[in-house]
């Protein structure tokens, strides 16, 4: 996905499920044109409400301060199938 919400309509053409219907960009396009959804510009779709609105988030900014993990030294350690404290014999249940 591109800053402005398009995704190539070869990606859609790639997935299992429309390639059972067709693989033809141009056909997906054509079928596409009139949507309320989606808009259509080149070779490329989007949503039309909200478009750079991504389902999942990008990458974090780059100018964020890196995470202070000596903080974290004292915890207690995770294993999964056992409840807290349970590996230190001070669990709670």
């Amino acid at each position: 996905m591109d800053q402005q919400g398009f995704l190539p309509v070869s990606l859609i053409a790639s997935f299992r499920r429309m390639q059972a219907l067709t693989t033809n960009a141009a056909l997906i396009l054509e079928a596409l044109k009139d949507s309320t959804e989606v808009e259509t510009v080149d070779q490329k779709l989007r949503k039309r409400v909200d478009p750079e609105k991504w389902p999942i988030p990008g990458p974090p900014p780059c100018n964020l301060p890196p995470t202070d993990f000596s903080q974290l030294i004292n915890c207690p350690e995770f294993i999964p199938g056992q409840t807290f404290g349970s590996h230190t014999g001070k669990g709670f249940t």
